[in-house]
């Protein structure tokens, strides 16, 4: 689920691939999307002309790093990542990629050493001037199949 803010949510998905560079610390990839029906008093920009979309959508992919605490099985993690978003079916001028960051926090837990449930969540910002105004937050449920350990 992701929204800017409080009655704006739209539904979102997320991948994400780490690899382990220490005990503690992985390489994170993360790519996200969302959608947001977003009311005319939401952060997001006014749509001004009828040739965008009716339904604003969002794209993020980011590479960063996580701090995992590994306790037995459940393994709680922070992480700060960079990366590009995307902006789809809002003013046409603002459609288009723009730099950003994220930081997320989640838990993992162990349902055996190759299955994982997940809890994430992260905020997103735009680090360039821009009319896009963020944060754009997620909160991620799923599962997930670990191999390599």
């Amino acid at each position: 689920m992701a929204w800017l803010d409080g009655p704006e949510l739209g539904p979102s998905m997320e991948a994400y691939l780490r690899h382990g560079l220490s005990d503690s610390f992985d390489l994170d990839l993360q790519v996200l999307t969302s959608a947001h029906p977003f009311q005319p008093d939401s952060k997001s920009p006014p749509q001004v002309d009828a040739v965008t979309p009716a339904l604003p959508w969002a794209l993020g992919v980011s590479s960063g790093l996580v701090y995992r605490w590994d306790v037995l099985r459940t393994i709680p993690y922070a992480g700060m990542s960079v990366g590009v978003y995307e902006w789809h079916g809002v003013d046409a001028a603002l459609n288009g990629a723009q730099f950003g960051a994220s930081a997320r926090l989640g838990v993992d837990y162990l349902l055996t050493r190759d299955v994982v449930l997940s809890v994430q969540a992260s905020a997103h910002c735009v680090l360039a001037d821009s009319d896009v105004r963020f944060p754009w937050l997620q909160l991620a449920v799923g599962a997930g199949y670990v191999w390599g350990w």
